[in-house]
């Protein structure tokens, strides 16, 4: 429910609208883009 009012406030209608624009713009889904910018633990070994 936040995830959808922080989309508002941010000028989208929906969650969808978020997803095609950031496809349109980024030209990669949000999920896609999580996984590639996800921070990773350098220390793990």
């Amino acid at each position: 429910m936040l995830e959808e009012v922080e989309l508002l406030v941010l000028g989208f209608g929906s969650v969808n609208a978020m997803r095609r624009s950031f496809l349109r713009v980024l030209k990669v889904v949000p999920s896609g883009y999580r996984k590639r910018f996800r921070a990773t633990d350098v220390d793990k070994r």
